[in-house]
Protein backbone atom coordinates (compact mmCIF):
# COMPACT_ATOMS: atom_id res chain seq x y z
CA UNK A 1 0.00 0.00 0.00
CA UNK A 2 1.14 3.08 -0.94
CA UNK A 3 1.24 6.26 1.19
CA UNK A 4 1.06 9.91 0.06
CA UNK A 5 1.03 12.77 2.04
CA UNK A 6 1.27 16.12 0.31
CA UNK A 7 0.32 18.22 3.02
CA UNK A 8 2.79 20.18 4.69
CA UNK A 9 0.76 21.31 7.37
CA UNK A 10 1.01 18.39 9.38
CA UNK A 11 -3.12 16.80 8.58
CA UNK A 12 -3.20 14.01 6.46
CA UNK A 13 -4.99 14.46 3.49
CA UNK A 14 -5.60 10.33 2.08
CA UNK A 15 -4.72 10.23 -1.96
CA UNK A 16 -6.56 9.45 -4.44
CA UNK A 17 -6.79 5.77 -5.69
CA UNK A 18 -5.94 4.59 -9.42
CA UNK A 19 -9.67 3.57 -9.19
CA UNK A 20 -11.04 6.67 -8.13
CA UNK A 21 -9.38 9.02 -10.19
CA UNK A 22 -10.25 6.74 -13.26
CA UNK A 23 -14.01 6.87 -12.47
CA UNK A 24 -13.55 10.98 -11.94
CA UNK A 25 -11.89 11.09 -15.34
CA UNK A 26 -14.19 9.41 -17.16
CA UNK A 27 -17.24 11.29 -15.94
CA UNK A 28 -18.30 14.49 -17.41
CA UNK A 29 -19.52 17.51 -15.65
CA UNK A 30 -23.18 16.73 -16.09
CA UNK A 31 -22.52 13.19 -14.18
CA UNK A 32 -22.70 11.01 -17.37
CA UNK A 33 -20.07 9.11 -18.78
CA UNK A 34 -17.51 9.70 -21.60
CA UNK A 35 -17.79 6.42 -23.09
CA UNK A 36 -19.86 6.86 -25.78
CA UNK A 37 -22.84 4.19 -26.37
CA UNK A 38 -21.48 2.06 -22.97
CA UNK A 39 -24.80 1.96 -20.50
CA UNK A 40 -22.03 1.12 -17.59
CA UNK A 41 -22.75 -0.67 -14.90
CA UNK A 42 -26.21 -0.19 -12.83
CA UNK A 43 -27.38 -1.59 -9.70
CA UNK A 44 -31.33 -1.18 -9.28
CA UNK A 45 -32.69 -2.40 -5.85
CA UNK A 46 -36.06 -1.00 -5.74
CA UNK A 47 -37.16 -4.02 -8.42
CA UNK A 48 -35.68 -6.94 -6.49
CA UNK A 49 -36.87 -5.54 -2.97
CA UNK A 50 -40.67 -5.25 -4.24
CA UNK A 51 -40.26 -8.90 -6.01
CA UNK A 52 -38.81 -10.21 -2.69
CA UNK A 53 -41.84 -8.45 -0.78
CA UNK A 54 -44.44 -9.54 -3.04
CA UNK A 55 -43.12 -13.29 -3.08
CA UNK A 56 -42.59 -13.43 1.23
CA UNK A 57 -46.17 -11.68 1.44
CA UNK A 58 -47.76 -13.96 -0.89
CA UNK A 59 -48.97 -16.87 1.26
CA UNK A 60 -51.00 -18.94 -1.34
CA UNK A 61 -49.68 -21.34 -3.02
CA UNK A 62 -47.84 -25.75 -2.41
CA UNK A 63 -44.84 -24.76 -1.11
CA UNK A 64 -46.54 -22.22 1.75
CA UNK A 65 -49.20 -25.53 2.60
CA UNK A 66 -46.20 -27.47 2.59
CA UNK A 67 -44.26 -25.25 4.99
CA UNK A 68 -47.26 -24.31 7.37
CA UNK A 69 -47.56 -28.38 7.54
CA UNK A 70 -44.11 -28.61 8.60
CA UNK A 71 -44.23 -25.93 10.77
CA UNK A 72 -47.56 -27.64 12.35
CA UNK A 73 -45.59 -30.70 13.14
CA UNK A 74 -43.00 -29.19 14.65
CA UNK A 75 -45.08 -27.29 16.94
CA UNK A 76 -46.80 -30.29 18.13
CA UNK A 77 -43.68 -32.12 18.85
CA UNK A 78 -44.48 -34.66 16.42
CA UNK A 79 -41.63 -34.17 13.91
CA UNK A 80 -39.31 -37.11 13.59
CA UNK A 81 -36.19 -36.45 11.85
CA UNK A 82 -34.24 -38.66 10.08
CA UNK A 83 -30.55 -38.07 11.36
CA UNK A 84 -29.47 -41.10 9.10
CA UNK A 85 -31.09 -39.37 6.15
CA UNK A 86 -29.22 -36.10 6.74
CA UNK A 87 -25.90 -37.62 7.43
CA UNK A 88 -25.88 -39.38 4.45
CA UNK A 89 -27.01 -36.12 2.41
CA UNK A 90 -24.32 -34.20 3.95
CA UNK A 91 -21.83 -36.40 3.26
CA UNK A 92 -22.68 -36.94 -0.43
CA UNK A 93 -23.07 -33.36 -1.07
CA UNK A 94 -19.26 -33.32 0.63
CA UNK A 95 -17.79 -35.65 -1.71
CA UNK A 96 -19.70 -34.42 -4.86
CA UNK A 97 -18.21 -30.90 -4.20
CA UNK A 98 -15.02 -32.03 -3.42
CA UNK A 99 -14.64 -34.35 -5.95
CA UNK A 100 -14.73 -37.73 -4.10
CA UNK A 101 -16.17 -40.95 -4.64
CA UNK A 102 -20.01 -41.96 -4.17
Amino acid sequence: MKINDTNISGTAVPAKTDAVQSAQQSTRSDGKSKAAGASGDRVVISDLTGNLAAALAAPDGPRAAYVNRIAETVRSGNYQIDSKAISRSLVDEALSRSGGRQ
